[in-house]
């Protein structure tokens, strides 16, 4: 690996298009192991580095720039570091690329190497890398997929390299190589080659060409990666060539394209694992980085009663953060509150009709389907139970009692374990959602009636005021 400081010296060879051009042709073919590597070892001597074969023929313009690369390198020094376990790979073409990561991928497990990495879905078929592959797309067998977005209703064919690039609705040929790039001028050039085509050569998809594939005009821009890949598959000719493109590629952009993908992927995976009703146990909560978290929540505010309550509480759990998973418990709340009449406000027409009332109850005995009928289960799939009402001694043993006050307050009462509170303050009134509270249900109920408002600022003796007395 080299250092900045040997790259920023490095960079005068290629820093105009006159030494560019003097460093990059058919007479100076450099090499990385002769030109390079060669004078950062301490015993190296410039003699013997004009004598090393070259990658080319010898010349004088060769001479000259192994020379300068002398000048710039031979201070650095080169570094051995051994690694364990490790291997020496060579892929210098699309084919041994697509072999390594897909036929011979298992001749390194013991490098730790899977054919998936970092996916919404893998697969042995295929290799892929930060790459989100819809359900309802094809991808044969063969191929390697990196950072791209392959969409619905798309079909990859055998054997194809697929990289940097977004796909929807698109049939991709077999052997065929598809690469995105962001340009400088913030547009999009997809270029795509068949997998055994040679840069160096005039030939293009089985096609002659006028001159060598890297220099040919064969690829337009477009504002959106998807708009470059779709007018490159049928065939839309522009002015840009493998070398155009590669030069003027926005090279600050390819991280942040890879990080936009690594967060899909892992939102993905979680909604994939709220969707299949994955236990809690089995979910990696390493996948929720700040960003995903933020992005899940945009995604439950945004998304129907289930899926936006599952998103908080597994967030919650996952995260160990109590506020999320009291959200989660907020939203049934507020479901079932705003089924309730109409915006729930105490209207002028309800009023206390007598001074006392007492209501009866059975006990209630469940056979079966018990807790089908709580929320959330009920209010996504119903609920169904089989109960029976049953006298003891005869009588209905279960009693409620509301009596008028002369005084603007609230009393509660509950015989079965002694607790009595009076209340005045009409925010007391409204929390019934802690189970430990001996009057929940009773504050429930006032609620769900219709005497305590849900929203708005009113004061308990207004409210009182309009029903025509205190309550207990």
């Amino acid at each position: 690996c080299f250092g900045s400081d040997i790259l920023n010296d490095l960079s005068c060879l290629i820093d105009t298009q006159e030494s560019f051009d003097k460093y990059v042709n058919d007479k100076v073919r450099l090499s990385f192991y002769a030109d390079f590597v060669y004078p950062l070892a301490e015993n190296a001597t410039l003699e013997d580095f004009y004598n090393e074969k070259p990658e080319g023929e010898f010349s004088d313009e060769l001479k000259d720039a192994r020379t300068v690369l002398w000048n710039i390198l031979h201070k650095y020094r080169m570094k051995l570091i051994c690694l364990s376990p490790a291997s020496f790979l060579h892929f210098g073409t699309s084919t041994e690329l697509l072999s390594l990561v897909t036929e011979k991928i298992d001749d390194y497990k013991f490098l730790d190497w899977s054919n998936t990495v970092n996916t919404n879905r893998p697969s042995k078929e295929y290799a892929v890398y930060n790459s989100y592959i819809s359900k309802s797309a094809t991808i044969q067998k063969g191929c390697y997929i990196e950072n791209s977005t392959v969409d619905a209703g798309t079909v990859v064919g055998k054997g194809c390299i697929i990289s940097g690039v977004t796909l929807e609705n698109a049939n991709i040929p077999e052997n065929t190589l598809l690469h995105g790039l962001k340009l400088k001028n913030g547009k999009f050039v997809v270029r795509m080659l068949s997998i055994n085509d040679n840069p160096k050569e005039n030939i293009w998809m089985g096609n002659t060409l006028s001159t060598p594939l890297w220099d040919a005009p064969l690829f337009a821009a477009f504002d959106s990666i998807k708009e470059a890949a779709l007018a490159t598959l049928q065939g839309v000719k522009g002015e840009y060539s493998l070398k155009s493109s590669f030069n003027e590629a926005d090279v600050t952009q390819i991280l942040p394209w890879e990080d936009k993908l690594d967060d899909k992927i892992r939102v993905e995976r979680i909604l994939d694992s709220i969707s299949n009703l994955t236990p809690l146990s089995e979910i990696d909560g390493s996948l929720i980085t700040p960003r995903v978290r933020k992005y899940l929540i945009r995604i439950a505010d945004k998304s129907g009663f289930s899926l936006k309550l599952r998103i908080y509480f597994y967030l919650g759990k996952l995260l160990g953060d109590e506020n999320l998973i009291f959200k989660s418990f907020d939203i049934i709340r507020e479901t079932l509150l705003s089924n309730l009449s109409e915006d729930n406000t105490v209207k002028d027409a309800l009023h206390i009709a007598k001074d006392e009332v007492t209501a009866r109850l059975p006990i209630r005995v469940n056979w079966g389907g018990g807790w089908s009928d709580t929320p959330p289960y009920c209010m996504e799939n119903g609920g169904t139970v089989l109960n029976a009402a049953v006298l003891l001694n005869n009588e209905k043993p279960i009693a409620v009692t509301v009596k008028r006050l002369k005084e603007n307050k609230i009393i509660l009462t509950s015989t079965d374990n002694g607790s009595y509170k009076e209340f005045t303050d009409i925010c007391e009134l409204t929390s019934c959602s802690n189970p430990h509270d001996p009057f929940a249900l009773h504050k429930a109920a006032l609620i769900a009636c219709g005497i305590i408002p849900r929203e708005g600022e009113y004061s308990l003796e207004q409210l009182l005021d309009k029903v025509g007395g205190g309550l207990y």
